[in-house]
């Protein structure tokens, strides 16, 4: 593993993640953002804030996230009308990344 995937294992963990300048500019794209489209700040926000890294580490939301990633928009779309479970969990995943300043897509 990574330097980057230790410290990010260490989030989930519940440890304080310290990322350093350098650990980012190893994975930012010329145009200035990580994967995802994130900026760096977003990023950091993101790993610091421990209800979203919590979220994230839901299986509603891992089964969502693949669901999407899988089978498109319209397969989650399907399954957020059929449970309404995971639609609020994501509502609220939503709402962190807002807060976090990660605009929804």
């Amino acid at each position: 593993l990574s330097l980057f995937d230790l410290k990010l294992e260490a989030t989930f963990r519940e440890e304080k993640l310290k990322l350093e300048e350098e650990d980012l500019s190893r994975i930012t794209a010329s145009d200035g953002t990580l994967p995802g489209g994130l900026t760096p700040e977003q990023f950091q926000k993101m790993v610091a804030n421990p209800e979203l890294m919590s979220f994230l580490q839901s299986t509603k939301v891992q089964e969502a996230m693949k669901l999407l990633m899988t089978g498109g928009p319209e397969e989650l779309q399907s399954k957020l009308e059929a449970d309404p479970e995971l639609r609020e969990t994501l509502a609220k995943v939503q709402k962190v990344m807002g807060d976090v300043g990660v605009p929804p897509k």
